[in-house]
């Protein structure tokens, strides 16, 4: 499981970036369903086309240096 940014080119072509990637550490079976855990680990920062569409819709700035 991944949080990935869809950038779209001039020429149509459109590029997937990896931003955060899920990393499991434990899964097991315990009565009648799996447990898993983990965690998401950093890929890659947002593009600034990303950071300048979370600002105009509201996600506050320093939210935002969070991720970048």
């Amino acid at each position: 499981m991944d949080i990935s940014e869809c950038i779209a080119h001039d020429d149509g072509e459109l590029e997937y970036r990896t931003l955060y990637k899920y990393h499991i550490s434990r899964n097991i079976y315990i009565g009648g369903g799996f447990h898993i855990e983990g965690e998401f680990v950093k890929e890659n920062t947002p593009s600034d086309n990303l950071c300048a569409k979370l600002m105009r819709g509201g996600v506050p700035k320093d939210m935002l240096e969070q991720v970048t």
